[in-house]
């Protein structure tokens, strides 16, 4: 966790990061625009402009998954973030 509060993203990381986000199929594409709205108007301004914000904007919205499919995606997620 402190690893991803500390790994700070520029404009370009947070961009090529959710790109590998919806490439990868962790989310549905229909999620996109949502997890944008959250990483720039929710996390980021808590969080700063950090892995920490954009693994918090992409778990806003797994939770509303399927049990299933969800905690696959979460699996995943922690699998691009560098969590396992």
């Amino acid at each position: 966790m402190h690893r991803l509060q500390a790994t700070r993203l520029t404009t370009q990381d947070a961009k090529a990061w959710i790109y590998d986000v919806f490439a990868r199929c962790l989310l549905p594409l229909r999620y996109f625009p949502h997890v944008v709205e959250t990483y720039h108007t929710v996390t980021m301004p808590r969080y700063g402009a950090t892995l920490w914000a954009l693994h918090n904007a992409v778990t806003t919205h797994l939770q509303t998954l399927p049990p299933g499919p969800a905690f696959r995606a979460t699996v995943r997620l922690g699998q691009v973030c560098g969590l396992h």
